[in-house]
């Protein structure tokens, strides 16, 4: 059945083995998985393309094209005008099976080489081809295939599993790929379907579990995905006021910046920060002083930052600090205390040229700041973000928040993925508002009793 939870997140390594033991001595266990499968796919396209007359299936030469050949027939025996493009004619197994029952239709069962393969003048155009069982970049007639599918934007394309060219382990893309408009996955959600290019090519994900019930498969996991109504905040008291709602210290704001600091401070103020500080380089003050639910002081010397400090549940370093000697003078002073912190934007400089680890600390770099973090390149990141996340909080300690498509956050419990955002996000000064939003309902955690988990 098709379902709709929070997910946990899977590799693909992970799914193999829930796999496995969901058939494990049946004969005919992957033969009724791959049935499944296509019938879900089937009910799917039934739901949205009623009206649906003709259909192109391009079938690989294992599982994921047995999937399709299920599909195929399902469409063939609705009435809807079905031709399969036949990776090769050699499939294996149950896939073999499913192929030898779609022939069967007789005449009206249409397969021709994958090579013969274009775009022609049909309503649905199908990917079955690789899935997620390919670890190597698509090439020759199969990055032919992806590309073709992909340039005619007017058919709408369905991915069976993984867009075939796609990562599921990292979301990455390593040449061609086949963008879907609606990939239909199976049995648990891939980590990489909601990350980075993935983004891009999956189009919608829909969750086929095929009657596998993953949660009893004893196949561990401790990647999740999360939206908007996984954040948690302490609920107030009737008789609460703004000393029991938490303290927020943003420090930043250099010269030609004074509004980063300010998004920050307001930022924490609307999620729920009962007082909020900032303190700006001199001659910046005016910025600040037109939100006045932020009490803003111009700093010129570091001593100067104690008395909030010292007051504060929670400091937010970095928006809009610069990397001059006021940035640096701001940055030490800021580090040498023992408050927690979030640490944004070039204080994530200053933190990649003096590495420290400490824990209760959240770095939330975008994959440029990352890669200085790293001393790698953006490219690298982007490669296998999970990875890039779990490394920085391995060396800087706290919680890694990596920005972009597909927010990965990454701490010693767990790792979650926030796939909520979209480009319309693609604006200077969000990362500021981030920045502002988690120390706002941290502060409001520490103040009610809590700490920052991923698990809350």
């Amino acid at each position: 059945m098709l379902v709709d939870p929070k997910y946990t997140l899977y590799t693909i390594e992970q799914i193999r083995k829930i796999e496995e033991r969901a058939i494990r001595g049946d004969p005919e266990g992957a033969a009724i998985l791959m049935r499944r499968a296509g019938e879900e796919a089937f009910r799917l396209i039934d739901k949205h393309w009623p009206m649906l007359t003709s259909a192109q299936i391009v079938t690989g030469p294992g599982n994921n094209g047995g999937d399709g050949w299920v599909l195929a027939r399902l469409l063939l025996e609705r009435g809807v005008k079905v031709t399969v493009y036949e990776w090769e004619n050699t499939a294996p197994g149950a896939a073999a099976k499913m192929r030898d029952e779609f022939l069967s239709i007789g005449k009206r069962a249409r397969v021709e080489p994958c090579e013969q393969f274009r775009v022609d003048g049909v309503s649905l155009v199908v990917d079955a081809m690789f899935g997620s069982g390919l670890s190597r970049p698509l090439d020759g007639v199969a990055a032919e295939i992806a590309w073709e599918m992909s340039a005619v934007r007017r058919v709408p394309v369905i991915a069976l599993e993984v867009p075939s060219g796609l990562d599921a382990d990292t979301g990455a893309v390593a040449g061609d790929a086949v963008r879907a408009n609606l990939t239909v996955t199976f049995i648990g959600m891939k980590r990489g379907l909601h990350t980075g290019m993935a983004r891009d090519y999956c189009g919608k994900v829909a969750l086929a579990s095929l009657g596998i019930d993953t949660e009893r498969a004893a196949v561990s996991s401790t990647t999740y995905l999360i939206d908007e109504h996984d954040v948690a905040v302490p609920e107030r008291a009737a008789t609460a006021h703004k000393g029991d709602c938490g303290r927020v210290f943003v420090v930043g704001g250099n010269t030609g910046f004074g509004g980063a600091v300010r998004l920050a401070g307001e930022a924490a103020a609307r999620t729920g920060a009962g007082l909020v500080s900032v303190a700006i380089r001199p001659g910046n003050l005016a910025m600040v002083a037109e939100c006045p639910e932020l009490m803003a002081r111009e700093a010129d010397e570091a001593e100067m930052l104690d008395d909030q400090l010292r007051e504060c549940d929670v400091a937010a370093l970095g928006p809009g600090l610069g990397r001059d000697d006021w940035a640096q003078m701001m940055f030490d002073r800021v580090m040498a205390c023992d408050k927690p912190m979030v640490v944004d934007a070039d204080a994530l400089y200053f933190l990649a040229k003096n590495p420290s680890k400490r824990e209760r600390r959240v770095l939330t770099p975008h994959p440029g700041e990352a890669a200085t973090l790293l001393s790698t390149s953006i490219d690298e990141i982007e490669d296998n973000r999970f990875d890039a996340a779990a490394r920085i909080a391995e060396k800087y300690g706290g919680v890694c928040v990596l920005k972009g498509a597909g927010t990965v956050i990454h701490s010693d419990e767990a790792t979650a993925v926030c796939d909520v955002g979209g480009p319309a996000m693609a604006s200077g000064g969000m990362g500021d508002v981030l920045t502002g939003v988690i120390a706002g309902l941290w502060a409001q955690k520490i103040k009610g009793g809590w700490e920052m988990s991923l698990h809350e």
